[in-house]
């Protein structure tokens, strides 16, 4: 998700300009490739990153998600590529976007494997922050190949802005996920197009809202 610089529009995850404030009436404007690293940090210890320490994510975030309009109060659907979004969208990976939906974390992976490229030069350790609450949710800012214009990568790497939640499958099923996603998009608030909600679990989920339809979700471990 991130800010247009040409105009006041939101880019959510799957590529779409919305609007960050809505006219809609009454809605207020308010096994994976192996990895050297440690599984079972907790949340007092840090990172490094740069020369900032940086404690893994209390999970928090802002709040005020819950000042939107409350989605019980809604009327909408879900759509139906909603779940095929939060597990493995079958779509390239962007030069722009990353990868896009794709929340499973071994499709995640096996995502970036298929450049072809070194998977230790498109993620690094200190750059993978472990959700403190439920354990195989992770978010990792993650960087991918350029292109060399023949449906090949290049050995050079681009920064990704918006980081990539997952979660390991071994833990929580596909299907666990789409539940609590449902879950947490019927408890959720709207805020412009973009809902947070918490599953009946507490976790965590960010979803979009487009013409009376939730459009996507996924896993977050904050909503900052």
């Amino acid at each position: 998700m991130g800010v247009s610089k040409s105009s006041n529009l939101l880019e959510s995850e799957s590529g779409e300009l919305v609007p960050t404030t809505s006219n809609l009436p009454g809605v207020q404007n308010i096994n994976p490739p192996t990895m050297n690293f440690n599984s079972n940090m907790t949340s007092n210890e840090a990172m490094i990153v740069g020369n900032n320490p940086l404690l893994l994510n209390d999970g928090a975030g802002k709040v005020s998600w819950k000042l939107g309009k409350p989605m019980s109060e809604i009327p909408h659907t879900i759509s139906s590529n909603a779940k095929t979004h939060l597990i493995a969208e079958n779509k390239p990976i962007s030069g722009k976007k990353g990868v896009t939906g794709t929340h499973n974390e071994f499709e995640f992976y096996n995502k970036l494997e298929s450049t072809g490229k070194n998977i230790d030069k498109m993620i690094s350790t200190e750059n993978i922050v472990y959700d403190k609450d439920f354990q195989g949710l992770k978010t990792i800012e993650y960087k991918i190949p350029k292109g060399d214009g023949k449906n090949g990568f290049l050995d050079e790497y681009k920064i990704i802005k918006e980081p990539k939640t997952v979660y390991n499958p071994t833990i929580y099923s596909d299907e666990q996920m789409y539940q609590w996603g449902l879950e947490a998009m019927e408890n959720g608030y709207l805020d412009g197009y973009l809902i947070c909600g918490e599953a009946s679990n507490g976790m965590k989920f960010m979803g979009y809202f487009r013409n009376g339809e939730v459009t996507n979700f996924h896993p977050v471990t904050s909503f900052d």
